[in-house]
């Protein structure tokens, strides 16, 4: 059985951008490691570990299936911790997300590791006073994936909005809007035509292209594409740095992209008008339920209109005034996202050898 210091459980194609920095860190410091890439969901649409297999290969990472004969030291996941096939001594968890307004946030069954790794102070803060007794095992580091974002140059720039035949001399729009609950089938079906002078690029949730129940949103960003404006990312362009460095103005929901656009010095609107599911408009309790009703105050980070064409008017303020909420949204970026320095992996790889020093101990 093959032995490595540190795994990462690459659960979904949809963490990898969270890891990449990470370990790209360990390689630089010549520490063995490997991708565990389980066998695909029954529910998934496409095949994720198909994309998943062909990212690491395109990326030089070295990988494994979960049912390959390996185990680790460390074994890092991207959400709640499950029984895997693959051995392991301790545990680590790098959460694919910042802060994104939901209650997920806080389940108990992320604490089900060794060492948390935590992106900045309101996180601590919270999770602190829900889980005191866990308080040993959660660590600041800030938010790993932004790390990546430091590598980007203007020539990145302008070769990104010309792969997506985007036009270089104008700004763009990155709509990036979460899978439940989403403003998509809220916005107008000419929104490409009421936005015409500037580029827009959709990023859509990967749950979009792998779950049946949201097939609606995903035809009503592709019915855009007519328009020469527009760019629609497709499923393995997993990470949304590209498209965050090449765009002047995010639109999203309640999603924790929001933190991340802001997290760089840029504005974000975030969209209130909110389809949602029968269900929760008869019992509007069960959806507050998934959502951290308390913290609302943190989605001030942007804009949050309330209607579409209230929206228009914002992005188009943003667009001409980017400094306009630039005060509260450094300020509540940086108690979400914590410090933006290109050094949040350098601490996680510190923090990972300290305890797997405690393992040889």
């Amino acid at each position: 059985m093959k032995n490595y210091t540190i795994g990462f459980y690459l659960e979904k194609l949809y963490y990898s951008p969270q890891f990449e920095p990470v370990i790209k860190e360990i390689i630089k410091r010549d520490i063995s490691y490997v991708v565990i890439i389980p066998k695909n969901r029954e529910r998934d649409e496409l095949n994720q570990r198909g994309e998943s297999i062909k990212h690491c290969q395109e990326e030089g990472f070295t990988y494994c299936f979960e049912e390959d004969d390996c185990e680790c030291n460390i074994m890092i996941f991207g959400n709640t911790p499950r029984p895997i096939h693959t051995p392991f001594k301790k545990s680590a968890l790098i959460m694919h997300g910042v802060w994104g307004g939901k209650m997920v946030n806080y389940a108990s069954g992320l604490n089900d590791v060794d060492l948390r790794f935590l992106d900045g102070e309101f996180l601590e803060n919270s999770l602190t006073k829900l889980f005191p007794e866990k308080k040993s095992i959660y660590y600041v580091s800030g938010y790993s994936k932004l790390d990546s974002y430091f590598e980007f140059t203007e020539e990145d720039r302008v070769k990104f909005l010309q792969h997506c035949n985007l036009d270089i001399n104008k700004k763009t729009i990155l709509y990036a809007p979460t899978f439940y609950p989403s403003s998509i089938l809220k916005m107008s079906k000419k929104f490409p035509e009421d936005l015409a002078d500037y580029n827009i690029i959709l990023k859509p949730h990967s749950h979009l292209f792998l779950r049946k129940k949201y097939t609606k949103d995903l035809h009503r960003l592709e019915s855009w594409t007519k328009y020469p404006n527009v760019y629609l990312a497709k499923f393995n362009e997993t990470n949304i740095l590209p498209f965050l460095h090449a765009s002047d103005l995010m639109i999203s929901d309640m999603s924790s992209a929001v933190f991340e656009f802001s997290g760089v010095g840029k504005p974000a609107i975030v969209n209130m008008f909110l389809r949602y599911r029968l269900l929760h408009r008869i019992f509007p309790h069960k959806i507050t339920k998934r959502l951290d009703t308390a913290n609302f105050f943190l989605w001030e980070v942007g804009d949050t209109p309330r209607d579409y064409a209230e929206m228009l008017q914002n992005a188009k303020e943003n667009l001409t005034n980017p400094d306009k909420n630039k005060e509260k949204r450094e300020k509540l970026s940086r108690h979400i996202v914590g410090i933006v320095d290109g050094k949040v992996s350098e601490r996680i790889v510190d923090k990972l050898l300290e305890l797997n020093n405690n393992i040889q101990a």
